[in-house]
């Protein structure tokens, strides 16, 4: 089964989250959270680290990560497995793979012409809120 990571990643104050909008398809031109694929005898969690510096520059002094949920997509043999964390002050983010944004937890996630993975980013979203305290929960 391909394990691949996503990463959610909160500003400092929690009331902002760090999207990337995808330069390449899948997904082109649709907003999502950082992630890559887990390589082969790989631990997630480090794959995790090293995703967040390549595509961010965002070190393990920054942040520390928790491993929240898993997705498992039986049909396409893959395995999403999330993190979430938030800055501990805030950093300048840079990367060359996707342009990288903060965005307000206001969204409409679930709006597919804007956002990739079909509900997902929304419904992560709405699951760290409630589990953890790497969001501020406004609502």
């Amino acid at each position: 089964m391909q394990r691949r990571n996503v990463i959610l990643i909160s500003s400092a104050d929690g009331n902002t989250m760090l999207m990337c909008k995808r330069r390449k398809s899948p997904d082109k031109g649709l907003f999502s959270f950082l992630g890559g694929a887990i390589e082969s005898g790989e631990d997630s969690a480090a794959a995790a680290y090293r995703i967040l510096e390549a595509e961010a520059g965002i070190c393990t002094r920054d942040i520390q990560l928790r491993h929240v949920m898993d997705i498992t997509y039986y049909q396409q043999d893959c395995c999403l497995e999330i993190y979430a964390g938030r800055l501990q002050e805030e950093v300048k983010v840079w990367g060359t793979e996707n342009e990288l944004l903060w965005m307000g937890l206001h969204e409409d996630f679930c709006n597919g012409e804007v956002f990739a993975g079909e509900g997902n980013i929304w419904y992560i979203t709405e699951y760290v809120k409630k589990t953890t305290d790497i969001l501020e929960n406004k609502s």
